[in-house]
């Protein structure tokens, strides 16, 4: 047992200290796999500066050593951990990820360098390698199965559904038998052609459809008729200076299923940027959405028990609601402004752009069976309403209960903006912020699908009192000083990006972490 752990921790290890060109170990993905993720650690070992961090790789170096069994093993530990490629395995390639097409094993390749090292990693490891006709085969444990060649090491685990370790050691024998590869498809190349420190292609085929089908969800008829296994996900992310980045897109197999895809996602339109008012100084949250409310409707129709549950709240509530969405036109965005996370009145705006304001006029009739005694509806025009709410507090200085009244504006104004507005001051006051930070990412905002807009740094300083925040780390209280915001937008109606960036954009991501785990280290062992 002792020798399996060594040999699982070797590798995780190995594949951390890897600080290209012949692509022939890529060949045993199959072409028909529902998903692989490449990983590039020589990139991302490199961004995280490992050689001046001398605290992790001497904690590391320790670990190692003491789960050798000799004096020898100890040295060829030692050598490995200097040079990672002594190893047999070529890190500066990067390790691909798959998912066989049956979804019973998850698999692991990565290039070889050197196939007699490997043979004395397995050697020094305890592990029994069998060889037939160039292929060498090692079992580490029932679901964990090891087979390698002059070109490819892999690794093969069943999905947690307890196949047979025969099942097991055939199907890896396979993967170098397939003539079918996934490096000879158009996944691939798009795949290939990203740039990232991580990347995804994934086909939804990956989901049963029988096991959706037993949930009530038919996802084909939401997505427009597309069939799940002609939609793919294509995904990356990237370490940078200053910024973490991912990017996701989602496309079709065929240009039928493509055209299907853009159709589905026709309810989306570009945002004009109508509420970026909606965020003042202290605002912690900002997002908005440009739909056509009729095709939206439409869509979210399709989704299994949408439309019976809007037509029951019709009838019960004597309202329109199918109508209400459908009068939406342009943006609909929705804001958190507030100084203090752990107030519960801390104003929440939400605002759309609407062609009609028929509905608002039962609007009295929808809230007054919420509306208790010290509750009060104002009229302040045809179409627009004030809710008074009284509630008491308790002054402590005083030792007095305080009568404080908090408003939520409900209606169309002038403008034909429906607003939801919880806050104190008028609806004109109240959309007429001046967020400098966002007002920075308006041309970004304005050329987008949708967007979110969080302030990091404040709601991770608003959400901890001062007095939880001192009994953190300090390497935990210097990583929340790092961040600054977090932006997601999507960039068309099937391709999206998002971003955390940090306060400080002078160093990677990557290399800023791994100091400051290197303090901890240097702290704690």
């Amino acid at each position: 047992m002792k020798a399996v752990r060594f040999f699982l921790v070797a590798m995780l290890a190995l594949v951390c200290l890897s600080s290209c060109s012949d692509n022939d170990y890529l060949e045993v993905i199959p072409a028909d796999v529902r998903m692989v993720a490449s990983v590039d650690f020589k990139s991302m070992a490199d961004k995280c500066d490992l050689e001046h961090n001398q605290a992790v790789m001497q904690l590391l170096t320790n670990f190692m050593s003491d789960n050798a069994r000799s004096k020898k093993e100890r040295e060829q530990v030692l050598d490995i951990i200097k040079n990672p490629n002594q190893s047999g395995i070529d890190f500066t390639a990067p390790m691909y990820i798959f998912i066989t097409a049956d979804r019973n094993f998850v698999g692991l390749t990565m290039r070889v360098a050197n196939e007699g090292k490997i043979d004395d990693l397995m050697k020094m490891a305890n592990l029994k390698v069998k060889e037939d006709d160039g292929l060498k085969c090692v079992s580490v444990k029932d679901e964990v199965q090891v087979a390698y060649d002059d070109d490819a090491f892999v690794m093969l685990c069943d999905m947690g559904l307890g196949l047979s370790s025969a099942k097991a050691k055939k199907r890896i024998v396979q993967l170098f038998d397939n003539d079918k590869h996934f490096s000879d498809t158009e996944a691939y190349d798009r795949l290939s052609s990203m740039e990232g420190d991580a990347k995804l292609w994934l086909n939804y085929g990956i989901v049963p459809t029988a096991l959706l089908e037993t949930q009530g969800i038919d996802v084909s008829e939401m997505m427009g008729g597309v069939q799940l296994k002609d939609v793919n996900l294509l995904g990356n992310l990237v370490f940078d200076k200053g910024c973490v980045r991912m990017a996701m897109e989602m496309y079709g197999s065929t240009k039928e299923a493509q055209k299907k895809l853009e159709a589905n996602a026709d309810y989306m339109q570009k945002i004009n940027g109508t509420y970026l008012g909606l965020a003042h100084e202290n605002c912690l949250l900002w997002g908005s959405v440009s739909v056509d409310g009729s095709k939206f409707l439409d869509m979210v129709k399709r989704v299994n028990g949408v439309k019976e549950a809007l037509l029951m709240a019709e009838q019960e509530m004597d309202m329109d609601f199918s109508n209400m969405i459908r009068s939406v036109d342009g943006d609909v965005s929705f804001a958190l402004n507030s100084d203090d996370m752990k107030d519960r009145n801390a104003p929440i705006y939400a605002a759309a752009k609407v062609n009609s304001d028929q509905y608002v006029k039962k609007l009295p009739q929808l809230f007054a069976s919420a509306m208790d005694a010290t509750t009060n509806m104002v009229p302040l025009s045809d179409n627009l309403y004030r809710l008074d709410e009284e509630q008491w507090t308790y002054d402590w200085d005083t030792w007095d209960e305080v009568r404080e009244v908090h408003s939520t504006y409900v209606g169309v104004d002038g403008q034909h903006n429906f607003v939801w507005l919880q806050a104190k001051g008028t609806p004109a006051e109240m959309m007429s912020g001046n967020n400098a930070g966002l007002a920075k990412y308006k041309s970004d905002i304005t050329s987008s699908y949708a967007y979110l807009y969080i302030d990091v740094h404040r709601m991770l300083t608003l959400t901890l009192t001062e007095r939880e925040r001192q009994q953190l780390p300090t390497e935990a209280r210097k990583a929340m000083d790092l961040a600054d915001v977090f932006i997601a937008r999507m960039e068309t109606k099937l391709k999206g990006e998002s971003r955390l960036v940090l306060k400080d954009d002078s160093k990677n991501v990557l290399a800023v972490c791994m100091s400051l785990l290197n303090e901890f280290v240097e702290k704690n062992f």
